[in-house]
């Protein structure tokens, strides 16, 4: 969750920075996160002057088991699966509501999908005159909380081993005794 909001958080105020309204869903705990999904939420509403875009963000480990094991072995497919699922349950809502919808998918690793790409690109172009941020200092600073937010999950996932393996160190002590 934490890599999550970080870049939500990040590409809420880039937007907001371009000079755009945005309506943002924050997701307060995974339960929250499932919550929003179930009722078709995306993570932010991007008022652009013609449309208004959805955007429903996510990040993939192209090296887990799961997408490893679907025999996604090319470069990238991971990230483009996730990216078709969210189109898949995104997309149909919000055209309903007169809106576009864009998949922001991006790799533990920090590549980004796409359509990440293209709204970055896209958000550079809002204001004139050389004021705001351009595409690359966007995709530079979200690879920052990317990294942030993948050192955090190890500690966390580091701490979970850490305590596992010494309870289970205590039960053999005990039964050893």
């Amino acid at each position: 969750m934490l890599r999550h909001n970080l870049l939500q958080s990040s590409l809420v105020g880039f937007a907001r920075v371009q000079g755009l309204p945005v309506e943002q869903n924050v997701r307060k705990s995974f339960e929250d996160a499932q919550q929003k999904s179930k009722t078709l939420e995306p993570d932010a509403v991007l008022y652009f002057p013609e449309r208004p875009l959805w955007v429903d963000l996510s990040v993939t480990e192209p090296t887990a088991p799961s997408a490893l094991n679907r025999n996604m072995i090319e470069v990238g497919s991971a990230m483009n699966a996730r990216a078709d699922h969210k189109n898949g349950k995104y997309l149909r809502k919000a055209q309903s509501m007169d809106a576009d919808f864009s998949p922001l998918v991006v790799e533990t690793h920090g590549r980004f999908h796409a359509g990440f790409i293209t709204l970055l690109k896209r958000l550079a172009t809002q204001l004139d005159g050389g004021q705001g941020l351009t595409a690359r200092e966007m995709a530079v600073l979200l690879n920052l909380d990317l990294i942030k937010g993948n050192a955090a999950h190890a500690a966390k996932v580091k701490s979970r081993v850490w305590m596992a393996w010494h309870r289970n160190k205590e039960k053999r002590d005990r039964q050893a005794d």
